[in-house]
């Protein structure tokens, strides 16, 4: 289940929509449990103005450790009881007003954001083992997300079996 921290959510036309004018809220809505700890979530993005974020491994709707990405301009951020800090920067931004894939990767203590198939960030999770997910936008932003998918991540070893000749 959902659970809105703010903003007005729609759902219409294939997506969940964002779309308050507030200049200076963080809207987001929360799904999955808080404790999730490694996954996969992929989604399709379309930043129709201002900011789109999605969080992971959050507390959900109390004050508590999230890793945010901004997506427009290309920042990372950490949000830790409610101070953000920029961790770091990434090279290029997500366009405005076209549908972007993302792909955010979570196992272990890494984090791995990629858009429209390329890597844009990797880093390490400092304090965050569990987490719900989050969709959003911040300032006077209006986001939309479609086909949300979150699956378990899961770290495989190469099997090994026989060799040519060997019986």
């Amino acid at each position: 289940s959902w659970t809105n921290r703010g903003g007005t959510w729609t759902v219409g036309s294939g997506y969940l929509r964002e779309g308050g004018t507030t200049s200076s809220s963080w809207d987001q809505i929360f799904g999955g449990s808080s404790s999730w700890t490694d996954y996969t979530l992929e989604t399709d993005m379309y930043i129709e103005s201002g900011n789109a974020a999605i969080t992971v491994r959050s507390s959900g709707t109390s004050d508590g450790s999230n890793i945010v990405y901004e997506f427009t301009s290309g920042t990372i951020y950490r949000l830790y009881d409610n101070t953000f800090s920029p961790s770091s920067s990434v090279t290029s931004a997500t366009p405005l007003q076209q549908w972007i894939p993302i792909q955010i990767v979570v196992g272990g203590n890494t984090i791995k954001i990629s858009t429209s198939g390329s890597v844009a960030w990797t880093d390490a999770i400092i304090g965050h083992s569990s987490g719900r997910i989050g969709l959003g936008d911040f300032g006077p932003g209006q986001a939309r997300f479609k086909t949300i998918r979150v699956r378990p991540f899961t770290v495989t070893e190469p099997s090994h079996g026989q060799w040519g000749g060997e019986s």
